[in-house]
């Protein structure tokens, strides 16, 4: 596992040296390996009657927030179009969240709100974050053997036989394309 997170390094190393790339959207990678904490620490619980936020809760939140602040400031230049001062807007960040290891049912029925068409992830708290276009999740593993049909049929498969490819080819094929559309930073 985590060839994938090795790959997105890679690029985003890459990307780092060579300056001459075009407005770029940011591409945010952050990697989480679900099965080795509690779907508490992943969603959130309430302890002693205090809502706790877990890891993935955070990072929804933190990716919605971003893409509510920066479409406040493109509309509040927009209004202030005719000031003679440009406001400075800044890109959208894409959030790409990495699952790495195996579909385990205690994390992912927690998130078949996030995964259906609605696309929002609820919390015991009662609170829905919405997952906006610009928000990613790519689930990383070797097999679907605990994987609910529901699950397959909502989310896009890529399937790499070790024997047929190396993934270092793919990344490479990838990050010719992908340079001229996307900043990868993985810096927080």
């Amino acid at each position: 596992m985590g060839s994938l997170h090795n790959a997105l390094n890679l690029f985003a190393e890459k990307v780092e040296v060579e300056d001459d790339l075009p407005d770029c959207a940011n591409v945010n990678v952050d990697v989480v390996f679900p099965n080795v904490l509690p779907p508490s620490e992943l969603f959130g619980h309430f302890d002693a009657g205090v809502w706790r936020q877990g890891i993935l809760s955070k990072i929804f939140s933190e990716a919605h927030d971003m893409v509510v602040a920066v479409e406040g400031m493109i509309k509040e230049a927009g209004s202030k179009a005719g000031s003679r001062q440009p406001i400075e807007t800044p890109s959208i960040i894409c959030k790409w969240l990495v699952l790495d290891g195996d579909l385990h049912p205690d994390w992912v029925d927690n998130m078949a709100s996030l995964l259906d068409c609605g696309q929002s992830l609820s919390l015991a708290s009662g609170q829905q974050i919405q997952l906006h276009d610009s928000t990613s999740v790519i689930f990383e593993l070797l097999d679907l053997t605990n994987a609910s049909p529901s699950t397959i049929t909502q989310c896009a498969l890529v399937h790499c036989h070790p024997g047929s490819l190396s993934w270092k080819s793919l990344v490479e094929s990838w990050m010719h394309m992908a340079k001229q559309r996307w900043v990868m930073t993985t810096a927080r």
